[in-house]
């Protein structure tokens, strides 16, 4: 009866094991690897004199079944390397960190879909790691793990949960995960096996922003229809292709885009080391962007308005341009009708002079000339701000 009952336990122990299986947490070896596949990639161009940069995520990924071998290939976002006009910026670059050095490779596009919001860059270096492409697509409720970098600091891990498949019937499958701008193009691993199994390419709307606790990727069966472009289709799964793709849309949904920025002059000059990475504003469309994207699978009241995906976007920041002194100031439009504007305003807590000109429908030059505003980088909160 004792090897009874012992037999008994171990199978009811095996049995557990395999039904939360995919609720096992990422090794801390899988975690550093998953930390070395993935870069920060940014674009460069000159606006009026000044250097302006946008930052997104990228990683490498090992392509060889499609033809493509060694650490010179990754896996990022289509907007992070597109313009409005949907040609590849002029200077792409991805960060490499080799032990105590870091620098800036430039890469190049390969291979690119604005509508799957899909690229594939080479690097002019190898990255440091590459990690493997998933031949499945994962769980509902499984444990994920994010890469990204969110509005463009390092790098960072964060984790979280499959919640929904298929997003307004398109290739885009909803994870419960922290999310925000300048994680576009960044990998999601599978907790379990460490490889990866989506691409972040949008957020979801909310409170003029994106809601931080949702991210939109697309999925496996998607990122290989993608990769087959390349010329060669290996056989990794047993289901056709046909299986595996987004049926035909219409053609009347608009993908949203980065609002377009205004470049202006500041009234005096401020050294590039004084410059500060710009918030960026919720994103709005011009009219030319547009991508078609399927019927819901899901019907709903024909009353009733689902919120569409917003592509979180490159995090536009502004440097002093090489050739010139003079600091250039980026201003987002507020397309929506301005408050009214009080006479004083007191700042809050992570208030900058950009965000207020943007609330009340002025201009940081405005601001600093009605409050004689020397530093406009260094504002304190709770001091009153004349508005007019």
């Amino acid at each position: 009866m004792p090897g009874r009952h012992v037999s008994l336990l171990t199978c009811l122990a095996v049995v557990a094991s395999l039904l939360f299986a995919d609720l096992a947490h990422a090794s801390d070896a899988d975690r550093s690897a998953m930390l070395r596949h993935a870069v920060r990639i940014r674009y460069e161009r000159t606006e009026n004199g000044a250097l302006i940069t946008g930052h997104g995520t990228a990683f490498g990924v090992n392509l060889t079944d499609w033809g493509l071998s060694g650490r010179r290939y990754l896996l990022t976002a289509a907007h992070n390397v597109l313009d409005n006009s949907n040609k590849p910026y002029g200077t792409l670059k991805i960060e490499i960190t080799e032990g105590t050095r870091t620098y800036w490779s430039q890469c190049k596009v390969l291979l690119v879909d604005a509508d799957l919001d899909l690229c594939v860059v080479e690097s002019g270096d190898d990255v440091p790691s590459i990690c493997e492409l998933a031949t499945s697509d994962e769980a509902l409720g499984a444990r994920v793990v994010m890469a990204g970098s969110p509005r463009g600091v390092p790098v960072a891990l964060y984790d979280g949960i499959m919640g929904q498949r298929y997003y307004r019937g398109a290739a885009r499958s909803v994870v419960d995960v922290q999310f925000d701008h300048g994680c576009s193009g960044g990998p999601l691993y599978s907790a379990k096996t460490g490889k990866a199994v989506g691409v972040a390419v949008a957020g979801i709307p909310m409170d003029r922003d994106l809601d931080p606790t949702k991210g939109l990727f697309v999925p496996v069966g998607a990122i290989e229809s993608f990769l087959e472009r390349l010329g060669k289709s290996p056989a990794r799964r047993a289901s056709p292709v046909a299986e595996r793709v987004v049926a035909q849309a219409p053609a009347s949904v608009t993908v949203p885009a980065p609002e377009p920025v205004r470049v202006t002059p500041a009234p005096t000059p401020v050294p590039a080391a004084a410059v500060v990475p710009v918030p960026v504003a919720v994103i709005q469309a011009p009219a030319q962007v547009s991508a078609k994207l399927p019927e819901p699978t899901a019907s709903k009241p024909a009353n009733v308005e689902l919120p569409r995906p917003v592509r979180a976007e490159p995090v536009p920041t502004v440097a002093a341009s090489s050739t010139t002194s003079t600091q250039a100031a980026v201003e987002f439009l507020d397309p929506e009708t301005p408050p009214s504007v009080p006479a004083v305003y007191v700042i809050e807590d992570g208030d900058n002079l950009t965000r207020i000109a943007r609330r009340f429908k002025t201009t940081v030059e405005t601001l600093i000339s009605l409050n004689s505003i020397k530093d406009p980088n260094r504002i304190l909160v709770g001091s009153k701000l004349r508005l007019k």
